[in-house]
């Protein structure tokens, strides 16, 4: 008999462009975010500790293109281009075929649509799909909040691309690409990983997903622990644009600096697959919302393009504040009080909604909030951080 396993992750919201936008950057362990309201800036520090040359978009990595092996340590940037839902896309091979998947910290599991699977195939941003696996490891249901899938477990030889990250003051965009010389190789990162899939799929949403979320106990096998075992494990997710993002791979930043804040993942939230941070208060338009926060925790999800939040918070900002700015003040490892700001509308019926979460204890903001943000994350053997810069 088969073993069946029942796994949750984070969510994917089909919307259209926002009016703001908040980048975000992700690392294995560390998490960097920045906000920029495009009609405004009041509220947010002129400080950015992301460079110009980090907001420069590298040059696509073709399918075809040769690559040299990756030494398994130096870091790698990985350009990726949004979709008409503003979740970002990165591609790999699997066996011998190519596939697109959208790059997800709110899940941590690599999902791929398999062959059997009809209504993946009707992906319309051509996302690809393998064949189902002959003999499966086992099966199992993967829910996500507008995807649900039936999947078969397998191990298979995985490949991506990634241009060598660099620090080098006379390079103009922190990566050596063709830009710089012809002859330049990107890196190949190769590695054979557990990866579910997909056999039927229900609900709204249809995507390949490639979750960066960490391992936990009871969970499913991660791609980030199947492709790097050892820790420490480090990545950076910089959202350069509405169109374009940096995912680098072995850096908790996504520039040469050092992050300007630094969170500890609380002991409580450890046990998760998904970066959750405590913050200390909840305020709205800069007042305080009276809200108890400690029950709530705040996620940065590049899988998502909505912001989620809990019923008390939802009602608040609708009858009180239906657009604004919230903001949520975490205190960072230093013990300094810092407030992330995202600007909003209740009225957007596009890629920048706002949802009622119901009575969800997570307050998940999607990367559509999060344009001009580098979310990082690291993670050691017994520690987890995100880093925040912009």
């Amino acid at each position: 008999m088969k073993k069946v396993i029942f796994f949750f992750s984070g969510g994917y919201y089909k919307m259209k462009a926002p009016s703001s936008f908040c980048a975000v950057i992700v690392i294995a362990a560390v998490l960097l975010i920045v906000c920029i309201n495009f009609k405004e800036t009041a509220g947010y520090s002129s400080t950015q500790l992301i460079s110009s040359r980090d907001r420069k978009v590298l040059p696509e990595i073709e399918r075809s293109m040769e690559c040299v092996l990756h030494n398994g340590r130096d870091a790698v940037v990985i350009p990726l281009v949004s979709d008409e839902n503003n979740i970002f896309n990165i591609d790999l091979q699997i066996g011998d075929v190519w596939v697109r998947a959208a790059v997800d910290t709110g899940s941590e599991a690599l999902v791929i649509s398999g062959e059997d699977c009809e209504r993946c195939r009707l992906s319309k941003d051509e996302q690809g799909y393998v064949p189902m696996p002959e003999s499966p490891i086992h099966i199992s249901m993967m829910r996500y909040g507008s995807q649900s899938d039936s999947v078969a477990w397998d191990i298979r030889p995985v490949k991506m691309k990634g241009w060598q990250f660099t620090c080098d003051d006379d390079d103009d965009d922190s990566a050596i690409t063709v830009k710089d010389a012809t002859d330049n190789k990107a890196a190949c990162i190769v590695g054979n990983v557990s990866l579910a899939v997909v056999s039927e799929r229900t609900r709204t949403s249809n995507y390949n997903v490639l979750g960066l979320g960490a391992r936990t106990e009871m969970g499913p096998p991660s791609f980030l622990s199947s492709l790097f075992p050892e820790t420490p494990r480090a990545f950076s997710f910089l959202v350069q644009s509405h169109d374009n993002a940096r995912l680098v791979l072995h850096r908790a930043t996504a520039s040469c600096d050092d992050p300007k804040h630094k969170f500890a993942i609380d002991r409580g939230n450890i046990l998760s697959h998904q970066y959750l941070l405590n913050f200390d208060e909840i305020r709205v338009n800069a007042e305080s919302t009276g809200i108890d926060p400690s029950e709530y925790r705040l996620m940065l999800d590049t899988g998502a393009n909505a912001m989620s939040l809990p019923k008390a918070l939802f009602d608040y900002m609708g009858e009180n504040h239906p657009k604004g700015v919230v903001g949520f003040v975490l205190t960072n490892i230093k013990g300094e009080k810092v407030e992330l700001d995202f600007p909003y509308d209740m009225n957007d019926r596009y890629n920048a909604q706002v949802l009622d979460a119901g009575f969800s204890n997570k307050v998940i903001v999607g990367v559509t909030f999060c344009i001009g943000m580098a979310i990082g994350i690291l993670e050691t053997d017994m520690e987890r951080f995100v880093t925040v810069d912009w």
